[in-house]
């Protein structure tokens, strides 16, 4: 029986670039991906800005006509928009101040949550920081109403004109970011194509479903709901599907695999 071969004792050397950057191909048609293509898109996205806009206008009127809500959303024209204030709808959506008993749930709701977080195991430290994110912005506007004899400065129109606005500017900007973080890989030109659109296209769904939530939320326990609302389910949520897509499509098959 033969022995092992002795352990040699010098060390492993360290690559100095990472395997992922180190197989990268970057060949010269590829720069019609990264530039030309994202251009294409942004600008085929907003020559369809009235009918997307005005698609928003109709789904979110007709959810409130559904749902037995109050208020009515107008669609604003592209060539009167400003870009020191954007806005692509114009919202007249009445909503009211929190009640003392609301103030009361609500305060109980954010001590509840921050619990909560502590009774969460130390393996879910996600879990953990996304309650007391929920608490500490839920108690804040529970202090804001019960302290101050003031109302919000940030109404549920302007929410909702804002954050539409926000999605449309969002989706302009989206071929760009996929052109520098997707494009510069080796996927075919109709996967590159397929992501973006896909993107696209779910949040022309999403948005109006989203905002319809927020006014429902709203109009239903008041503006009390607004401040969490507008930090953790408005764009963020639109980032997420944006990230979603993406840590998806990047688990597609590149040119570079296929070859080797």
């Amino acid at each position: 029986m033969s022995e092992p071969a002795p352990r040699s004792n010098n060390p492993r050397p360290v690559p100095t670039t990472h395997r992922s950057l180190a197989r990268l191909e970057f060949p010269r048609m590829r720069w019609l991906h990264v530039t030309l293509l994202p251009g294409l898109l942004c600008a085929a996205t907003w020559a369809a800005s009235d009918e997307l806009v005005n698609f928003w206008v109709w789904a979110l009127n007709r959810g409130i006509g559904i749902l037995g809500l109050n208020g009515v959303i107008h669609a604003l024209p592209m060539h009167g928009l400003h870009w020191n204030s954007p806005a692509v709808v114009l919202a007249d959506i009445p909503a009211a101040a929190p009640t003392g008993a609301q103030l009361l749930v609500g305060a109980i709701v954010s001590a509840a949550l921050l619990l909560l977080s502590y009774v969460v195991g130390p393996e879910r430290v996600p879990t953990r920081y996304t309650l007391r994110a929920l608490s500490l912005c839920h108690a804040s506007a529970v202090a804001f109403f019960g302290l101050f004899s003031v109302t919000l400065p940030y109404s549920l129109d302007d929410h909702v004109a804002a954050g539409l606005t926000m999605a449309w500017m969002f989706m302009l900007l989206i071929p760009w970011m996929h052109s520098a973080t997707f494009y510069v890989f080796g996927f075919g030109v109709w996967r590159k194509l397929t992501l973006t659109l896909l993107t696209l296209a779910h949040l022309t769904l999403f948005v109006p479903a989203q905002y319809l939530f927020h006014i429902a939320a709203v109009q239903t326990f008041s503006l009390l709901q607004l401040p969490v609302l507008y930090l953790l389910a408005g764009v963020l949520l639109d980032v997420v599907v944006f990230i979603s897509l993406y840590a998806w499509a990047m688990s597609w098959s590149t040119v570079e695999d296929t070859a080797r």
